[in-house]
C-alpha cells in the first residue's frame, strides 16, 4: 500500500467489551482507486470486487455485509477497501475494526449510519455459533442504517453450515507480477522497468502481498538509479 499511514481512532461500545477502529488514510484510498488491480484468473466468472459488491447492494434486509475468504497475502484486506468504495462509502468513512475480546461477538460491531467497515477473523480457527446467528441480527440493524461489513476469513475459519445466509465471496488474489507493476506505476512511474531486470524474484508462488512489499522497496529505493 502507497504512502504512510494516517490513523484515526474510535471505540465502539456495545456491551461489555470494546471494539476499536482505525480510520483508513488518503494514500490508501487513493491506491485502491487508481491501481487495484482485478483478479481475471477465472474466465468468463465476475470478478471478487463484483460479486462482493453486488451482494452488497441487494434489496434492503438483505444485503450490507459480506464475507471475504481467502488465504493471507491474497489481498483481501485491499479488495474490501474496492468493495467498500465501489458500493459508495466515502474513505473517511471506512474504518478497520480491530477487536479486544476472547471471542468474535456481533454485539459489539457498530453500524454507524453512512459507515463501511472491515473485521478481520483470519486468527481464530472457529467461530462461534452465536456468532453466525448474531450475523442474520446485525445484518438487518445494518441495512436500516445504510451501514456495511466486510469481514475477513480463511476458508478453514468460514464453516456457517446452515446457521446463516451471508454470501461469501473467495479471494485467490490476482497475479503477483501484475501487482507489482501496478503499485511501482502508482508509487514510481519512472522505475517501472526496475521489474523487468528483477523479473526472477517474482514467480508463481510469490503472494501478492510479497509482490507489493518489492514494489515498496523499489518505490523507496534511496541509492543511484
Amino acid at each position: 500500500m502507497a504512502g504512510d499511514y494516517e490513523e484515526h481512532h474510535h471505540t465502539y461500545v456495545r456491551g461489555w467489551e470494546y471494539l476499536s477502529a482505525v480510520g483508513v488514510s488518503e494514500d490508501e484510498i487513493s491506491f485502491v482507486e487508481e491501481a487495484y488491480v482485478h483478479d481475471t484468473s477465472d474466465a468468463g466468472v465476475a470478478q471478487p470486487v463484483q460479486r462482493a459488491v453486488n451482494a452488497l447492494r441487494r434489496p434492503v434486509g438483505q444485503g450490507n455485509i459480506v464475507i471475504l475468504v481467502g488465504r493471507s497475502g491474497t489481498g483481501r484486506y485491499t479488495t474490501a477497501l474496492r468493495v467498500l468504495r465501489d458500493v459508495g462509502v466515502a474513505g473517511k468513512a471506512i474504518h478497520s475494526l480491530i477487536p479486544d475480546w476472547d471471542r468474535p461477538r456481533t454485539a459489539q460491531v457498530p453500524s454507524t449510519s453512512g459507515h463501511g467497515f472491515i473485521l478481520d477473523l483470519s486468527a481464530y480457527r472457529s467461530l462461534p455459533k452465536d456468532f453466525y446467528q448474531g450475523l442474520g441480527d446485525y445484518q438487518r440493524e445494518a441495512a436500516g442504517k445504510d451501514a456495511y461489513l466486510v469481514v475477513l476469513v480463511t476458508p478453514e475459519t468460514w464453516k456457517p453450515g446452515g446457521l446463516v445466509s451471508v454470501p461469501a465471496v473467495e479471494c485467490v488474489g490476482p497475479r503477483a507480477d501484475k501487482v507489482a507493476r501496478a503499485h511501482v506505476r502508482h508509487m514510481a512511474a519512472d522505475r517501472e522497468n526496475w521489474l523487468d531486470e528483477l523479473k526472477n524474484l517474482i514467480g508463481n508462488t510469490t503472494s501478492p502481498e510479497d509482490a507489493a512489499r518489492l514494489a515498496r522497496i523499489i518505490a523507496g529505493y534511496q541509492g543511484r538509479d
